[in-house]
């Protein structure tokens, strides 16, 4: 890491994003069955060792709380990004081929969070423009980048 990096990632200020999940948290309805916690293994009095253990099982969706899609994720009339056509050779039961999240290198970067909604709530089908994203950071007085996450 070079003595700039190291520096400006020392001056770096963090903001975790994450949507927590538990049992209940919000979930758009093609997700179901939604964050699910299962204890089953409990510490008990009376075993035969001091020491005890307590395990969990966790079945989620992929669309469980706070993260990054793939690029397999989205598909326009069965075209992946990059103009990949969809087929078994791509799709399989087990997960995809080409465009998997093991694909995307980590982010280092400058992230910028806009407020397009300015406050407000935006209907379920609504589609931020590129033009929204240029009025929101315009009016926030930021500028964006090339390298930069929005």
């Amino acid at each position: 890491m070079s003595p700039a990096l190291h520096d400006l990632l020392g001056r770096a200020r963090v903001f975790d994003l994450e949507q927590s999940r538990f049992a209940g948290a919000p979930s758009h309805p093609a997700h179901a069955p939604g964050f699910n916690y299962f204890l089953h293994r409990h510490h008990a009095r009376g075993a035969p060792e001091a020491r005890t253990s307590a395990s969990g099982l966790v079945v989620m969706p992929e669309h469980s709380g706070t993260h990054i899609d793939a690029l397999a994720h989205q598909a326009e009339n069965m075209i992946l990004h990059g103009g990949v056509h969809i087929d078994s050779g791509v799709q399989t039961s087990v997960g995809f081929r080409v465009h998997g999240i093991d694909t995307l290198a980590p982010l280092v970067c400058r992230g910028v969070l806009l407020d397009v909604a300015r406050g407000q709530l935006l209907p379920p089908d609504h589609a931020i423009t590129r033009q929204e994203l240029e009025q929101a950071a315009s009016l926030e007085g930021l500028e964006i980048r090339a390298g930069d996450v929005v």
